[in-house]
């Protein structure tokens, strides 16, 4: 059995962590409730650059773990039954207890949904990365390094210069929000895993993920700023995507990074375990479109009204706030549904479609 990588667990956690902070400015109303070159815009947009690899972490560790292990669809099947439980759940209580109404019924019905009709937009995405890892994995133990090495540089320059650049999405892929990306991160994830990275000091690797964080700042603040001056209007979010190259190198730093950190401790060990298992139940609950319409949705506004030194203590702390109480929910969901065995779900099913399919084929090959 291969050695577990804590750092990997470690960075999944704090890879939740920088979502949650993206949320809190995204949909909390900060990354479009300051004007730009102002110092609030400056501040918040800092913040939302450092923060905004986390989802291109994600994917890469997908790979990372992914590759050289063999595929057990019993844990894709126990995800969309966690997916379910939250789309349906959380309408169900806040329905029950009045806070919110569910805005109509074709709202509501689309929670029975939550794979076709991308209530999560992750889920949906990472679903359609799963079913295509057996060739992604077969790709990366065919392809020479070098080929693949270049076909990666390639396609994740192709893909991302047109938003770095125009803030255009020409192959659909969502800025970084898709299935297909997710595939890219996944194939660059595989490629650590496979080849490792170069034999030097690990905090170069962080000096990376700072270097690439400032050059994006500086190129995204620079334009912003040139262009306010022609009278030309750019995004917010400009240079600010999971395709943008910078972002891109930046997780990979990040990825090279924790993947050579060592915890030692076995306490330490058991809460990074722990830890990153609950990641994702703590993305299901706070990102539930009825929690970001209730809790979320133009509701840390506020924030600006403080002087600029604290907006990002502040987003820290509410950051804070909603990962513990999202983790505690997830905690107790985990709890719960190993007392009642519901975690067999996965196994039973899995163990049920390999036995059909085995009969099905015996009898094709007669």
């Amino acid at each position: 059995m291969a050695k577990r990588n804590f750092g990997i667990d470690l960075l999944k956690i704090i890879s939740m962590f920088m979502i949650v902070n993206l949320h809190v400015i995204g949909h909390g109303g900060l990354a479009g409730g300051t004007q730009q070159v102002t110092g609030e815009f400056v501040v918040v947009w800092t913040w939302e650059t450092i923060m905004y690899c986390a989802v291109n972490c994600y994917a890469i560790i997908s790979g990372f773990v992914g590759y050289g292990r063999e595929r057990k669809w019993a844990g894709t099947i126990n995800l969309w039954v966690q997916t379910f439980f939250y789309s349906v759940g959380i309408p169900v209580v806040l329905l029950l207890t009045g806070i919110y109404d569910g805005g109509g019924i074709k709202s509501i019905v689309k929670c029975l949904f939550p794979l076709s009709t991308e209530r999560y937009w992750y889920f949906t995405a990472y679903i359609g990365m799963i079913l295509f890892a057996p060739l992604l994995n077969r790709a990366v133990d065919v392809m020479e390094k070098r080929e693949l090495r270049n076909a990666l540089v390639i396609i994740t320059l192709v893909l991302g210069l047109p938003t770095t650049i125009f803030y255009s999405d020409p192959f659909h892929i969502e800025y970084g929000c898709s299935a297909i990306w997710l595939m890219i991160m996944y194939l660059i994830g595989a490629y650590i895993k496979k080849y490792g990275t170069p034999d030097i000091p690990k905090k170069r690797f962080m000096i990376g993920f700072w270097v690439t964080i400032i050059l994006n700042c500086v190129a995204k603040f620079s334009a912003q700023f040139v262009a306010t001056k022609l009278g030309i209007a750019l995004s917010n979010s400009y240079f600010n995507a999971n395709v943008v190259p910078t972002i891109v190198i930046a997780a990979i730093c990040l990825v090279c990074y924790f993947k050579d950190v060592e915890i030692k401790s076995s306490f330490a060990q058991k809460i990074a375990v722990s830890g990153s298992a609950l990641t994702y139940g703590v993305f299901l609950f706070h990102v539930h479109p009825f929690m970001i319409n209730t809790t979320l949705l133009g509701k840390f506004l506020w924030i600006l009204d403080y002087p600029i030194w604290a907006i990002i203590p502040i987003i820290i702390a509410c950051s804070v706030i909603i990962f513990s109480v999202s983790l505690i929910v997830e905690w107790v969901r985990k709890t719960v549904f190993g007392l009642l065995r519901i975690d067999k779900f996965g196994p039973f099913v899995e163990s049920f479609c390999q036995k059909l399919y085995d009969t099905v084929e015996k009898k094709l090959e007669k």
